[in-house]
């Protein structure tokens, strides 16, 4: 592929250049993994957790949904929450033999801190976050940094770090905690991850102009998936409200048919997540029938074949394993927040009512 020139605009545009770095930054994760494997299992060693949380706040959250849902089917128990909600309504069932993962780019975030200091060092702490200075840092028990380097917008890179992260944590899990034996494929995964998602920012201009022209004038958008693409599904809605102020809806796919596809219609933009899985012909079907009902759709594949039909709007990526698929499938729709922003006229990405660190509750 002829990766196109970004120029001039790229370089004056923080947002865009952040979704663009993504891919050298994922590489760089591969070189700091084993040191960071080392110190988990030593601290594995010692405290010997028996079940798991992982929590987050926002895209942080998101990002570790494929990694709760990888550890419950391969036989580590597993539970997924808000920071906050753990915070007020969960911390008293933490117990020593919880491992607690808390992920915050920023490790400031003001969950995250109230949550370790509430917890009082009584549960083993894993913090995945790109400040190893940081308040939830220096109370972890082990660090693994995503590296992602200053971020001056929206997550974009601080996300699929994080999922990338998660998901390699997940796979130590396993081994460490359980009697599934699994194949740590994690650095081969990663590899062709990193090359995939260079090759999806390499055409950004065409990913862009796709999403502008098929999902552009609709007033607001439902983003859906299965299984690990639910944390696509997250984060894209959130980033479509955060970055593109339009209203947005992430869910999994059998959730729409629980009553909201009743809302659908000319005015939707749908996008659908459909990976290499089992799953994914459930999620096209529903694709295909919000595609008839009028609502500009698209269907973002990462799997070898898919089962589409040829009138549904679809965007084939470069085919990777279904865990790891968010990383990449979330591409397109950083896109469109992007062409949402500039056809309204505004910056993509510079925040007016929040900051970058959430520190008020």
């Amino acid at each position: 592929m002829q990766r196109r020139s970004s120029g001039s605009a790229v370089a004056s545009d923080p947002y865009l250049s952040e979704v663009l770095e993504q891919p050298q930054r994922l590489a760089a994760l591969g070189q700091l993994w084993p040191r960071a494997a080392s110190a988990a299992r030593a601290m594995l060693a010692v405290r010997s957790p028996t079940r798991v949380i992982c929590t987050g706040m926002g895209a942080s959250l998101a990002a570790a949904y494929p990694a709760a849902l990888y550890l419950n089917q391969h036989g580590v128990p597993t539970w997924w929450t808000d920071t906050s909600e753990l915070l007020h309504f969960g911390a008293d069932g933490v117990s020593p033999q919880t491992l607690v993962v808390v992920i915050s780019q920023s490790g400031e975030t003001v969950e995250a801190v109230r949550l370790v200091e509430r917890l009082g060092g009584r549960a083993p702490l894993v913090a995945i976050t790109n400040d190893p200075d940081s308040s939830l840092a220096h109370a972890a028990d082990v660090v693994l940094e995503i590296a992602c380097g200053v971020e001056h917008s929206i997550s974009t890179k601080t996300y699929t770090a994080s999922l990338v992260v998660m998901h390699r944590l997940a796979r130590l899990l396993v081994q460490a905690l359980s009697d599934t034996e699994t194949e740590d494929a994690s650095a081969q995964g990663l590899a062709a991850l990193v090359a995939a998602t260079d090759d999806a920012v390499g055409q950004w201009q065409e990913l862009a102009s796709m999403v502008g022209r098929t999902l552009g004038d609709a007033t607001h958008y439902i983003v859906f998936g299965r299984g690990p693409s639910v944390a696509s599904a997250q984060t894209g809605a959130l980033i479509v409200k955060e970055g593109g102020r339009v209203p947005a809806e992430g869910m999994t796919a059998a959730g729409l048919r629980h009553g909201p596809l009743e809302m659908v219609g000319a005015c939707t933009g749908c996008i659908a997540f459909a990976p290499a899985s089992p799953v994914s012909p459930l999620t096209v079907q529903l694709a295909e029938e919000m595609h008839v009902l009028g609502a500009p759709t698209v269907v973002v594949s990462s799997a070898a074949e898919p089962a589409l039909s040829a009138d549904l709007p679809a965007l084939h990526l470069p085919p990777v394993d279904a865990w790891l698929a968010p990383v990449l499938e979330i591409v397109p729709v950083q896109l469109l927040v992007w062409e949402l922003a500039r056809r309204q006229g505004r910056e993509p990405g510079v925040f007016a009512r929040i900051g970058k660190v959430t520190t008020k509750e």
